[in-house]
């Protein structure tokens, strides 16, 4: 597997057998972390956008299926997951023979700050992530202001 700079859409025709994956995997996953870091854009400490492209979904993707596969090895007896609830319990359906511990959602407190103004306590609040590859694994589920303003009906 190599990057690709192309801007066709992926199919399933792009998505390597697990086997094929695992042989070019190592040099894949640094490419595309490498690319990762350049299309990443920190506002701060708080806040970071990641643009995708084609090759860092190929990884999620490659990803996701090399730990279906995992799930469902028989040579396993016991599955650990950290992210989101809908990877979390695809996880668990697949592997229903295995005793599996869950770890969904997170406690992803914000701090809203007076000077970030009403929009952006909105905005942080309806934001999710649900990747296991370099990005957020929880939902925001408290959000505190230190703004004193008056809330409108």
């Amino acid at each position: 597997m190599s990057p690709q700079t192309s801007s066709r859409k992926l199919t399933l025709a792009d998505i390597a057998d697990v086997r094929e994956y695992e042989r070019g995997r190592d040099e894949f996953r640094k490419s595309v972390m490498e690319t990762k870091r350049k299309r990443r854009l920190s506002f701060g400490t708080i806040i970071t956008l990641m643009f995708e492209n084609r090759d860092t979904m190929l990884l999620q993707i490659q990803e996701m299926a090399r730990v279906e596969k995992l799930a469902t090895d028989d040579r396993f007896k016991a599955l650990t997951f950290t992210g989101s609830m809908t990877v979390g319990w695809h996880l668990k359906e697949i592997a229903w023979r295995r005793r599996v511990t869950l770890e969904l959602g997170g406690n992803a407190a914000v701090i809203v700050e007076p000077d970030a103004g009403d929009l952006a306590a909105v905005t942080i609040e309806g934001t999710d992530g649900y990747d296991l590859v370099g990005r957020l694994a929880s939902r925001t589920s408290t959000t505190s202001s230190s703004a004193t303003s008056t809330p409108q009906p």
